[in-house]
């Protein structure tokens, strides 16, 4: 069985996913300033309702004559941008449209509002009383917004095919081909290109449509004359630019070593001096273009010169946002093992793929091999394992490859599901430890079977070398006799074969030899194909002793490659060892390079819930939330190990509801146990007696009469029933309620006995960290000094200690903030994380040190609101236009959360800051 498990090892190292993903949010785009947004964000008031009222209303429909698609009026789209959040639209703005003019138009529009609104059945019904024109296409759109392809081809097969408009006619081409009905979709196609014979663009995709087959040439051969625009017209321009694409990547596919595009670029340059003033969108595909558009093609197109000259310029760079250029950089980003990059590229490119897949022009690349491939790889790296096996059976329609069904066979075996590769495809040609070896069924039965004498008669009747044949039959037979594979991989290896060097150092390592196996290893590293398997093995002797750096040390040629088996042995040694951060950093790159896996997500859980354990900053909760979100993900069949990681995440993120629903899936009373008691305290106040009672009466039989004893006390503790809670427990002397006794002492100001219990405990520091925060949450400031201060003496390098005694001392009256800046900015360069840096930002603010504030600011990715409205305030003084910058971005901002009247006087400082500039 050896051979069968390194062949295996191999096959998945050298032919599987070797991907990386680079972890790099994508940035948040914000709203340019404009003078006229003031009025945009004093209408804001008005549309703050559930639902949508009269005068929201009269402001969509009060220019009648605008085109019914566009929004640009500022207050109309404030209003129509929060629509989703709507519940309904008002009487009142209901009688308005329907006493309106024109009634086509009207009806048209408020369908356009309940659609947007959520409500596409009310959408229909307006549509379908308005006569307007594009009526049917948008009642047709509806229902593939809502993937009833069916509903949609039912509706427009019920018009008249000759009075049906150019776009619902293309929609009915994209849903004959949904439904892979080829006699409708022949019909289809030659009627739409009698009636629109000069249609480029229509042309051009059906010229795109030869991509599902492969035909490249055929691509080639028809949008060729398309790449020079004949009219300054957008339709003319855009589809130029789109058939410049599209020959670019039918020419490198298939022309890679020699892709000419000379005359692409010609074009292309002739276009850019053309175009002025052209900026919109094309009749018939809405296909935008502009000169900046044609700008960022030509880059693209000069990047790739480049790289075809000099092999270190990177290639492609997504400078053009087209959906080629995207894709080109999805693979570039693939092979370069930076799966996050890719799958960014693809979204990029995605925006409106649904819309794009059934009606734009792009429907042909969209579904063809290419792109169908790229996609199910990004999906399987994402973990969603049930949509990639969905993509690759829509690839397996039109064609089949040994990748495509390798990644079939791995996606399924996430799932959980059998799979159908034969033991035989696991020897392949690239295989570098096992011999090229063709096996037949039979030697497939016998190896299954533990039939060994069958396996080495077949191996011996094989056409291959007497070489070959030793050392396979020694792989089958060394379990049973060691000693004689030994001398066959002795021999072997000194003949020169490295396969041989590997087998016997594994021999001498499970005999015991470990300088003689370290010698084997070494000599192995000398050659290319088993390089590899002797890194990993010396590594694995390192860990044997424990020692963790060793093993970092000995597989950085394979950590620069991001190697799969090395970066999961080191997250795995690290977790077994404890050691969390560095558990957290490799399975954070296997994620990051290989996408999201059971197994370093179970590894990054581990590390995480640690980490955060010890510093519960933000940031190491965001960490958890990171982490619950890419388990969710998983796509795969869900286990014992599965269920208790996303139990304890909950937990950690104090989400028992959650964390119930997960618990009762785990066999582990401890971690039953473990969640009731969190629930139970919960559920200690005085209104809550009820639940508390109830979750006594199903779950108390879990605990001890001790437990139950401490739970009472705790809960009379929560009520501030200090006295009879230290009634109860005054007999007990356990660590954990001589904490609560401490409690009770201190909120009942017995500091004496307080402090006798805490010197007399082994968990001092812990206690007194415990008593300041109940200060400092309950306000008692000087209390909470006093205590964090007793913490601090006996761990002074605890950052997080040190930053709440300070916290502590801002709000104690004539404080001397001086003396805590040093420390404060100690602490933040220690520990440069959220709640560190608002402790310094409040010392520099109460100091009055403007410029080092702002200065301190300015440097940070992401504010509060709170540091965002003191930086504007800063500015105001120097720049009001940048105070209106920060706090018309803050008011335009519909995710925010505001507190109480904090939004209202924004909107008056921004009032006063405008009239002022």
């Amino acid at each position: 069985m050896r051979i069968l498990i390194i062949t295996f090892l191999l096959l998945s190292s050298g032919g599987g996913l070797l991907f990386m993903m680079n972890d790099k949010p994508i940035e948040k785009k914000l709203p340019k300033v404009n003078k006229s947004n003031l009025k945009a964000i004093d209408y804001l008031d008005h549309i703050n309702d559930k639902e949508l009222n009269l005068s929201a209303t009269k402001e969509i429909f009060n220019k009648m004559n605008e085109n019914i698609n566009s929004r640009k009026r500022l207050k109309a789209i404030y209003v129509l941008s929060d629509l989703v959040s709507k519940t309904k639209i008002t009487d009142a703005s209901l009688n308005y449209i329907d006493s309106l003019p024109q009634r086509i138009f009207p009806q048209f529009k408020l369908g356009m509002i309940y659609f947007d609104m959520g409500k596409k059945s009310k959408a229909r019904e307006c549509w379908r009383k308005s006569s307007h024109e594009l009526s049917e296409l948008y009642i047709a759109r509806s229902y593939i917004s809502e993937f009833k392809y069916d509903k949609a081809l039912k509706f427009l097969l019920q018009q008249d095919l000759n009075q049906m408009n150019f776009q619902s006619l293309n929609l009915l081409y994209s849903l004959h081909f949904i439904k892979a009905d080829k006699t409708s979709l022949k019909t289809i196609l030659e009627h739409v290109s009698q009636r629109f014979p000069e249609n480029k663009e229509w042309q051009l995709k059906v010229a795109l449509m030869n991509f599902i087959g492969g035909d490249y040439h055929k691509v080639q051969e028809i949008i060729a004359p398309m790449i020079f625009s004949k009219e300054l017209e957008v339709s003319e321009l855009a589809c130029a630019y789109n058939a410049r694409m599209y020959l670019f990547i039918s020419r490198l596919i298939s022309q890679p070593k020699n892709t000419y595009i000379d005359d692409i670029l010609m074009a292309a340059k002739q276009d850019c001096q053309a175009i002025f003033d052209i900026s919109g969108r094309s009749q018939y595909f809405r296909l935008f273009i502009d000169q900046k558009t044609i700008e960022k093609e030509i880059v693209f197109y000069q990047n790739f010169i480049s790289s075809q000259k000099d092999s270190n310029t990177l290639f492609p760079t997504p400078s053009s946002s087209h959906l080629v250029s995207r894709y080109l950089s999805s693979r570039y980003y693939i092979s370069k093992k930076q799966f996050s990059a890719a799958s960014n590229s693809i979204k990029a490119a995605e925006f409106n793929r649904h819309i794009e897949q059934i009606e734009g022009l792009h429907l042909g690349f969209l579904n063809s091999p290419l792109y169908l491939f790229n996609n199910a790889q990004i999906l399987t790296l994402e973990g969603q394992h049930l949509s990639a096996l969905k993509v690759i059976e829509q690839l397996h329609q039109n064609s089949i490859s040994d990748a495509s069904i390798n990644l079939y066979q791995f996606n399924r075996q996430e799932l959980g599901k059998p799979s159908s590769t034969s033991l035989t495809t696991l020897f392949t040609k690239n295989n570098s430890l096992t011999p090229m070896l063709h096996l037949n069924k039979k030697f497939e039965e016998a190896i299954n079977d533990g039939n060994i004498h069958s396996a080495l008669e077949i191996i011996q009747k094989a056409s291959i070398s007497k070489q070959e044949k030793e050392f396979i039959s020694a792989c089958l037979i060394r379990k049973n006799d060691p000693t004689k594979a030994k001398q066959v991989f002795t021999r072997l290896g000194a003949a020169g074969l490295p396969q041989a060097l590997i087998e016997l150092a594994l021999i001498d390592y499970e005999q015991g030899q470990i300088n003689t196996s370290k010698n084997s290893l070494k000599k192995a590293l000398l050659f290319s194909s088993t390089r590899k398997s002797a890194l990993l093995l010396l590594a694995r002797l390192a860990a044997e002793n424990k020692e963790f750096k060793k093993m970092e040390e000995i597989l950085i040629p394979l950590r620069k490659e991001k190697d799969l088996q090395a970066l999961l042995i080191l997250a795995s040694k690290a977790l077994e060892l404890k050691l969390f951060p560095q558990a957290l950093k490799y399975s954070q790159e296997v994620i990051m390079s290989y996408g999201n896996r059971k197994a370093p997500l179970l590894i990054k859980a581990a590390a995480v819930m640690d980490i955060y354990s010890k510093l519960p900053t933000s940031e190491n909760k965001a960490l958890l939330r990171q982490t619950v979100q890419q388990i969710e993900k998983l796509q795969i069949a869900r286990d014992q190990a599965i269920h208790r990681a996303l139990t304890e995440l909950y937990f950690h993120l104090n989400d028992l509801k959650q964390a119930q629903e997960y618990m009762v899936k785990v066999d582990d009373p401890q971690l039953h146990k473990k969640i009731i008691s969190s629930q139970l305290k919960q559920n200690m106040a005085a209104s809550q007696i009820e639940s508390w009672q109830k979750l006594l009466t199903l779950h108390g039989d879990k605990f001890t009469d001790l437990e139950l004893l401490r739970f009472e006390s705790l809960r009379l503790i929560k009520n501030n029933k200090y006295s009879e809670a230290l009634q109860k427990i005054n007999h007990l002397t356990d660590r954990k309620t001589l904490t609560y006794k401490i409690i009770c002492l201190h909120q009942m100001k017995d500091f004496d006995k307080r402090n006798q219990l805490i010197s007399q405990c082994d968990q001092a520091l812990q206690n007194w960290r415990i008593l300041g925060d109940i200060s400092f949450r309950e306000q008692q400031y000087d209390q909470a000094a006093e205590c964090y201060k007793q913490a601090l003496a006996l761990q002074p390098s605890n950052i997080i200690i040190s930053n709440n005694y300070i916290s502590a001392i801002l709000e104690l009256p004539n404080a001397q903030f001086s003396t805590v800046l040093i420390h404060a900015e100690s602490n933040y360069q220690k520990l440069p994380q959220t709640q560190t840096l608002d402790t310094l930002i409040k010392v520099l603010s109460r100091l009055e040190k403007w410029e080092k504030l702002q200065k301190l600011l300015e440097q940070q990715d992401s504010l509060s609101i709170s540091n965002q409205l003191m930086l504007a305030k800063i500015y105001e003084s120097s720049s009001l236009k940048k105070t209106e910058e920060i706090l018309t971005r803050l008011l335009t901002d519909r995710t925010l959360v505001w507190h109480n009247n904090q939004k209202d006087e924004v909107l008056q400082w921004l009032r006063h800051c405008s009239q002022n500039h």
